[in-house]
């Protein structure tokens, strides 16, 4: 055994581990899989039963004994770990697998391309390409003469692009939960950070003087920039995660749970939202849509007698412009670098007008 096979075969165990883990700390999560791990082996019982034994070659019926073999060991109780269990009925079902031929291996080759759509696994469109040039076109109303054993290795793949789908998502899962738990303490706590300022304003408004006494108010339009690209990014990061989980790759999944990758993606989004700001500072962008920096303001509307007395301090329409398009700057990961890529090209036009050189 080479040291890649042993790292990659520890990386499986403790990724099977993880997942067992946190499997273990749902009772449901254990009873919904012990239950379907019964139903399927029964259901692997019933389709040995279909097969014609001694229609079988030698090196098939030793595969048929071998399968005996495995549904007569004693079946796994509630108790016990359902990972290596499942592995086991996995592997059956590639046994049976083995097993079909003629008319049966066709149609189970069939009945495999349509579980893989139903499934979205990826690479059915190549597998079921695949398989019609493997089939070849019908000539004169009949199938084109295919070797059984060339049809059984490609089901086998199909089988183990099922299996591995299936095994991904038991073992993503878990991870997912815990990525989804932190993505979410990153979009409360900038969402805090966001209106601590709002709350802060009964203890820092003087009703004497009707002003903030503070001098640290006069940075709330930069701080206003930088969270809201902070919330854009984490609230990304979970749309991401929910949206798409079932489609990543074992290690995005992985990645999407480390808090380095979720303050990277964070910082990103805090980075393009100040260049966002600082674009509407210099009137670089301007517009009906894009704020004014001489028209942010925080405006208290006070709501007269006789009806209950009571003040709002609110956003002018400004400033919630400015944390409108700095949280789709953390959003959205190419409205900054298109938007640099943009004034590139505008910067390089006017370096080549003639109006622009020295002179003119």
């Amino acid at each position: 055994m080479t040291m890649v096979t042993l790292l990659a075969g520890m990386a499986e165990d403790r990724s099977q581990a993880n997942a067992r883990n946190a499997a273990r700390q749902d009772p449901a999560t254990d009873r919904s899989s012990y239950y379907m791990l019964q139903l399927q082996r029964t259901n692997l019982e019933v389709r040995l039963q279909c097969i014609d034994e001694e229609a079988l070659s030698a090196h098939q019926s030793k595969i048929y004994s071998k399968i005996a073999d495995m549904l007569l060991a004693p079946a796994q109780d509630a108790e016990t770990d359902s990972g290596l269990a499942w592995d086991e009925i996995y592997k059956m079902e590639r046994l049976i697998a083995l097993l079909f031929k003629g008319p049966q291996l066709r149609q189970e080759i069939a009945r495999r391309l349509a579980e893989l759509t139903d499934q979205n696994v990826p690479g059915s469109d190549c597998l079921r390409r695949e398989y019609e040039l493997l089939a070849g076109p019908a000539r004169d109303g009949q199938s084109p003469p295919v070797d059984d054993d060339a049809l059984r290795a490609f089901l086998l793949r199909i089988i183990e692009a099922l299996q591995w789908t299936a095994k991904k998502k038991f073992l993503a899962n878990p991870i997912r939960k815990q990525a989804t738990k932190k993505v979410l303490s990153g979009v409360f706590g900038a969402f805090v950070l966001l209106i601590i300022p709002y709350l802060l304003l009964s203890l820092n408004y003087s009703l004497s003087t009707s002003e903030f006494v503070s001098p640290w108010w006069s940075h709330l339009t930069l701080y206003t920039a930088v969270v809201s690209g902070g919330l854009g990014a984490f609230f990304s990061r979970l749309i991401v995660l929910q949206r798409n989980w079932s489609t990543m790759l074992l290690e995005e999944v992985c990645l999407h749970n480390e808090w380095s990758y979720a303050f990277l993606r964070a910082g990103v989004g805090m980075c393009g939202a100040l260049i966002l700001f600082y674009f509407f500072v210099s009137g670089l962008i301007d517009g009906t849509i894009f704020p004014h920096v001489d028209k942010f303001a925080i405006e208290l509307l006070v709501v007269p007698p006789p009806g209950v007395h009571m003040a709002f301090a609110t956003p002018s329409k400004d400033l919630a412009l400015l944390t409108v398009w700095c949280f789709m700057a953390g959003f959205s990961e190419l409205l900054v670098p298109g938007l640099l890529a943009k004034a590139e090209r505008q910067f390089s036009q006017a370096e080549r007008s003639p109006a622009a050189l020295p002179g003119r």
